[in-house]
């Protein structure tokens, strides 16, 4: 029920620097179960988060930028070969599922011009 999330201490919340990771914990609850990604990077290493399954592409992209500093704008990220567009959810697709550790394969796109040269 949508109650429960009432029951946190909302009213008495000091919205300074915790409000965000209160926000991002109340959205989290309504957004579903969670789910282990494993980010495979560039250079080969991997790195495991966990997210709510109604937390768009771009949430996990956000992360990926605030955590390895990576430019949001030039990350594209892959489930088993296919482009994961942004707008979608990770309950959109139909192999991640709850509870389970989802293999992402990340990919950084230089700047275009670098391309070119």
């Amino acid at each position: 029920g949508f109650w429960l999330v009432w029951s946190g201490g909302i009213m008495s919340l000091n919205y300074e620097e915790k409000s965000y990771d209160y926000v991002e914990a109340t959205e989290a609850a309504l957004r579903g179960e969670d789910v282990n990604i494993v980010f495979s990077m560039p250079d080969g290493q991997r790195h495991r988060h966990t997210f709510a399954m109604g937390q768009a592409v771009e949430n996990l992209k956000a992360a990926l930028d605030s955590q390895y500093d990576i430019p949001y704008s030039t990350i594209k990220l892959f489930l088993n070969d296919q482009l994961m567009p942004d707008p979608l959810s990770l309950s959109d697709f139909p192999t991640i599922k709850p509870g389970a550790d989802v293999g992402i394969k990340v990919v950084i796109e230089e700047d275009a011009q670098e391309d070119d040269a």
